[in-house]
């Protein structure tokens, strides 16, 4: 069996403390990582507790405009208003599909496209 003969390299002390340093920057840097990452899981389940909650009260508060519209009388709409209401809304549904504007999802996507779009300008 081979026996392992260890090779050792000399190191100037300047490298020898600026390795050091370098080594202690890395672990603090870590240990800041680790309490950042701590705090977003914190604030992360409290953020999910929030919504569990806002969850909740939305289904109660539909529940209870469900009950109120059951308790409610519809009311009786003449035929010459139920089309003029009928022509305004779709008006507006038309208006606002005119107004809308293509945002995607995510973010990174829209920084792109409104990139793209800056490019496509300048070309012109």
């Amino acid at each position: 069996m081979k026996t392992h003969n260890p090779i050792h390299i000399r190191i100037e002390y300047s490298e020898a403390i600026e390795s050091k340093k370098n080594l202690l920057t890395s672990i603090a840097n870590m240990i800041n990582l680790t309490k950042t990452i701590n705090n977003y899981k914190k604030l992360r389940t409290k953020e999910i507790g929030i919504k569990i909650k806002l969850k909740r009260k939305l289904k109660e508060t539909l529940t209870s405009i469900r009950k109120l519209q059951k308790h409610l009388p519809i009311p009786k709409i003449p035929s010459i208003l139920k089309h003029e209401n009928e022509t305004i809304f779709e008006e507006k549904i038309i208006s606002s599909q005119k107004n809308k504007i293509n945002i995607p999802k995510n973010s990174l996507d829209y920084e792109l496209q409104q990139i793209q779009n800056k490019l496509k300008s300048l070309g012109e």
